[in-house]
């Protein structure tokens, strides 16, 4: 399993942000699929930006990235109160020596 974290933003100007963590990570299970390897979401809401740590089960930490990614972009199309949102970032928060795909631990 790696940890990922995502910062979704805001477009200024804009409204700010009146939805709680709970209804974000709710929409975040709602547009999870089996494929993206999701296992548990934690979600910080701040008036002009959502931080998320996603729980993702895939290959490597790459492929964890890339499927936050995907699931932070669903997002930001698919929800009416996230629209105009940008992803900053997807990224791994997981110490390098700790991948499970890297035994060597030189990630």
């Amino acid at each position: 399993m790696y940890l990922i974290g995502a910062l979704l933003v805001a477009p200024r100007p804009a409204s700010p942000l009146v939805q709680n963590s709970a209804i974000v990570g709710d929409m975040v299970w709602l547009l999870a699929t089996a494929g993206d390897g999701l296992e548990h979401v934690r979600v910080h809401t701040g008036a002009y930006e959502v931080a998320m740590v996603l729980f993702m089960r895939n290959a490597s930490v790459e492929a964890a990235e890339e499927a936050g990614r995907r699931l932070c972009e669903r997002l930001v199309a698919t929800v009416p109160f996230l629209n105009e949102w940008q992803v900053h970032g997807c990224w791994s928060l997981d110490p390098p020596e700790s991948r499970p795909d890297d035994p060597s631990g030189r990630l």
